[in-house]
Formats: C-alpha cells, sequence, structure tokens
C-alpha cells in the first residue's frame, strides 16, 4: 500500500511538473534559441530581448497597481487590462521595427500553420468544385492557396499594432492574392466563375436564367461577369486603405466605387441579355418600387381627377396601365444605366406613349380635369 503512494505521487508530480507553466525567462530562451537558428544577427536578438524586458517591467508594474486597488475596495472598477493591451502593441510595434517581415514568419510563424493548412483547403476544395483541374493544375492551385494565405494571415500578424496599417496591408495582401489565383485561372485557359451549388444567391440568379430561356453558354457567360464584378469591389478596399493610410485627404477614384464595378457589370449583361430576358430575371426583385411609383402616381391625380365615377373594371384597367408603364420605366432605368444618353432617350419615348395611352384611357373613361377637391385612390385594389 505503501509503495503504491509512493508511485501515486511520484506520478502526480511528475504530471503537475510536465503541464506547469512555463517562465517567461524560459519561453524568452526559446525564443531567441529560434531566432539564432533562423538567422537573425546579434543586434537583432539583443533587441528582442531589451523589449521584452521593457514588456514584462510594464506588466509587472500594472499587475501590482491592479492588485494594489483591489486590496482597497469590494468594487474594483479601473482595470488596467487595456493599459496591458497598449503595452503588447507598443511592443510589437518595436519588434518590426528590428525585424522585417520574412524574419516574423520565420520566428513565429509556426504557431499559424495549421490555421494556415486549414483556410488553404477550404479555399482549394471550393476551387475543385467550380472548375476542372488537371493532377499537375491541381497541385499549382493548393500551392497557390497555401502562400497566398501565409502571406495574408502573416501581414495581418506582423502589422496588427495598428488597426489602419494592419488593414491597408492586409486587404493590399488579399488583392494579391486574388490576382494570383486569376493569373493561374488564366495560365490554365479557364474563365473564372462563381460556384453555384450551395449558393443561394447563385442558384437562384441562375433559376432565373433558365426562366428567362438563357442558353447554357450565356449562363455560363453570366457567371463569368458575375466573378468580374465581384472581383472588382474586392480589389477596391485595397486601393482605398492605401490612401487612407498615407494621405490626411484620400480622393478616392470613382472608377475604383462599387456603383462603377456595378455599372460596368450592367453593361455586360445587357451585351449578354434582352431587355426582355432581363425583366424576366429581375422584375420581382423591384415590384415594391413599382407599385410604390404606380400608386403615387394615382394620388397625386387624385387631386386633379375623380375616380369615384370610375366602374371597378375602368379602375383595374387604369391601374393595370399605370403598372405597366412604372414596369417599362423601372426596366429601362436598370436595363440601360450603363449608357446615359440611350437610357434618356428610351424613357422619353416611354413617356411619350404612356401619355397618350393615359389621357385616352381618361378620355374613354369621361374623367375629366378640375372635378376632384382631395386625393383619391380607394377603390384601387393593391
Amino acid at each position: 500500500m505503501l509503495q503504491f503512494k509512493i508511485i501515486l505521487f511520484f506520478l502526480i508530480t511528475v504530471n503537475i511538473s510536465t503541464y506547469a507553466q512555463i517562465t517567461d525567462a524560459e519561453k524568452l530562451q526559446k525564443t531567441l534559441a529560434k531566432a539564432t537558428q533562423v538567422g537573425l544577427n546579434d543586434t537583432q536578438i539583443e533587441g528582442i530581448k531589451r523589449l521584452y524586458a521593457e514588456y514584462n517591467e510594464q506588466v509587472a508594474a500594472l499587475n501590482a497597481k491592479q492588485k494594489a486597488h483591489q486590496n482597497e475596495t469590494i468594487l474594483y472598477l479601473n482595470s488596467e487590462d487595456q493599459e496591458k493591451d497598449d503595452a503588447l502593441l507598443n511592443f510589437r510595434k518595436k519588434l518590426t521595427e528590428l525585424i522585417n517581415i520574412h524574419e516574423f514568419e520565420r520566428l513565429f510563424g509556426f504557431q499559424f500553420k495549421d490555421r494556415i493548412e486549414r483556410e488553404a483547403a477550404a479555399k482549394y476544395e471550393e476551387a475543385i468544385a467550380t472548375y476542372t483541374f488537371t493532377k499537375k493544375q491541381q497541385k499549382l492551385v493548393k500551392d497557390t492557396f497555401l502562400l497566398s494565405t501565409k502571406n495574408e494571415m502573416m501581414t495581418w500578424a506582423y502589422y496588427t499594432y495598428d488597426p489602419k496599417v494592419a488593414y491597408a496591408k492586409t486587404t493590399a495582401a488579399k488583392a494579391t492574392s486574388l490576382k494570383r489565383f486569376n493569373d493561374l485561372l488564366k495560365s490554365f485557359e479557364i474563365q473564372k466563375t462563381i460556384p453555384v451549388t450551395g449558393n443561394p444567391k447563385m442558384e437562384h440568379l441562375v433559376a432565373m436564367a433558365k426562366k428567362a430561356a438563357l442558353t447554357e453558354e450565356q449562363i455560363l457567360k453570366l457567371l463569368h461577369i458575375v466573378a468580374k464584378r465581384d472581383d472588382q469591389i474586392a480589389v477596391y478596399p485595397s486601393i482605398w486603405a492605401k490612401g487612407d493610410a498615407n494621405y490626411v485627404l484620400n480622393f478616392h477614384d470613382n472608377v475604383t466605387s462599387k456603383e462603377e464595378a456595378h455599372r460596368q457589370f450592367k453593361e455586360d449583361l445587357a451585351n449578354l441579355i434582352t431587355l426582355n430576358q432581363f425583366n424576366t430575371m429581375f422584375k420581382d426583385q423591384l415590384q415594391t418600387q413599382i407599385k410604390r411609383d404606380a400608386y403615387n402616381h394615382l394620388v397625386e391625380a387624385g387631386k386633379v381627377y375623380n375616380f369615384k365615377k370610375l366602374s371597378f373594371e375602368q379602375k383595374e384597367s387604369l391601374k393595370a396601365l399605370l403598372l405597366k408603364h412604372y414596369t417599362n420605366k423601372k426596366m429601362y432605368t436598370e436595363y440601360y444605366e450603363h449608357d446615359w444618353t440611350l437610357r434618356t432617350q428610351k424613357l422619353r419615348v416611354l413617356q411619350f406613349r404612356f401619355e397618350k395611352a393615359y389621357k385616352k384611357a381618361l378620355d374613354e373613361f369621361g374623367v375629366t380635369a378640375g372635378s376632384a377637391k382631395k386625393s383619391e385612390t380607394k377603390g384601387f385594389d393593391w
């Protein structure tokens, strides 16, 4: 029994010592040993020792301050956690003055290995589910995602001491990652598309494209221009962030705006599908606006015309006329948005035809101006 207790005590002791928290001095020695291994010079190594000592002194002082305050009250309100965070960020900032990002990666990058591989693998799985690659191409894609993901993550880690700088650098890294993959697809002579399966927005788009009788070739081109638009928008933040990080007043170029990307997308779309196909695909999204415009028209017209005299059938006919007009107006406005001159011409012709049909309908219904004293839209079922 005594022997069993001795063995049990020995095992517990070994277990505790094995999992005991490592000291700051031991952590420093491991880091310095790795710094020597990865090729940092003596000046850099001494600099790291000095910075780490300064940081530990600051944290120790803050801990002592916090403990002293906590011992004086039952309700401690002034936590020093923010000051500790600031001390850590200051340490990281001074560290970047000692070592560059490549040296930082060699020294600390091992911590991100699993995460980098996991995120790169997810990107790779999405890519092979979207495109057909040869075995050789698959390896190139996998290696590209590993390199790009590592670059993004290490960029964020290196510059994280300053949120603005970190954002600017990381968004630029993401733009570089996007370009690497797109260039790889071009080298394979593959046009970029967006995955459809499992993506509700794209599944809906393809379903509506089929409803509008687009061919398989047209649908594939549609996926290409959606990818083109999304890539443009994805790159813009890196352009803006670079300016924001360097200038007090950053003039954002309209060419690098989401509005311009959508305008270009609509131009590509108009070159791909007809107005009727556009109507079939996107009219449902605009129904609320169309009905509101038609209703507002009746509100204003009701200030001039007395619609009470109209029969149910006449009201329905007038409502149908208005809905048709405002549907066409909205479709023309959206479909021809990329060309202001052409859109203006189309809308003028549309308005002329509507006014002619509208006046004819009112005349046939015997509705005259000046007979109403207030807005009247009751009786129109919306």
